[in-house]
């Protein structure tokens, strides 16, 4: 009697594989039909950060003030209004610091009094000494023509310097209006996985037994 042959083992075969990748962030699940998803919550969008405040020049409006004390100061010299004249000169001294203070610079109002106060007669200072060293015989016309230069001089920029660097504020920027209390936000997207890859695998078997013999094939599927 032939002894009984062990049939053979098939051997273990591993799990297939996912022929996809998850995204990082996401996950996987399925739906009602029972087919994979991958659920891939979507980013909110980064707010953009406006600044608080901005500069805004409001150096013309100091500029419209020294414009009208030139005029009132031309229409009493032409006049021979001494009363005129003078009006004109305080509100080349005063009238600018009133428009820092409209705009809350109270600082910058005093110092752009003090910058027209002292920047012609510093002017007419370096003038005079200019003149009377630039002529030999005839040094006090020369030096009270420097003086007259300086004095115009240091008149014109105090203004430039007044209008065109101290007039300036910083006002509050605009932001944009924030999201309304209970609106829906996006909604999520749902990615459809791709179907995994069958992997088939067939092995041939044989079995003998006292009754007979058997050959046939296993696999997974």
């Amino acid at each position: 009697m032939a002894a009984p042959v062990a049939a053979p083992v098939a051997a273990p075969v591993a799990p297939a594989s996912p022929a996809y990748v998850i995204p990082e962030g996401c996950v996987e699940g399925k739906d009602a039909a029972g087919s994979p998803l991958i659920y891939c919550p979507r980013a909110a969008d980064a707010s953009v950060v406006q600044p608080a405040t901005k500069r805004e020049w409001y150096g013309w409006q100091v500029l419209l003030v020294d414009a009208g004390s030139i005029l009132v100061m031309i229409g009493g010299a032409a006049a021979q209004s001494g009363a005129v004249a003078g009006t004109g000169g305080l509100i080349y001294l005063g009238g600018p610091a009133v428009v820092h203070f409209a705009h809350g610079n109270v600082a910058k109002g005093f110092g752009s009094m003090g910058l027209r106060l002292g920047a012609p007669f510093a002017g007419a200072l370096l003038g005079f000494g200019v003149g009377a060293a630039s002529c030999s015989s005839d040094r006090t016309s020369c030096a009270a023509v420097g003086a007259g230069l300086g004095f115009l001089g240091g008149y014109l920029a105090g203004i430039a310097v007044d209008a065109g660097l101290l007039a300036y504020e910083d006002v509050k920027a605009e932001t944009p209006a924030p999201a309304q209390s209970g609106a829906r936000s996006p909604a999520p997207r749902l990615a459809k996985a791709p179907k995994a890859s069958t992997s088939v695998t067939v092995l041939p078997s044989a079995a003998v037994t006292p009754q007979g013999g058997s050959v046939g094939l296993v696999g997974t599927f």
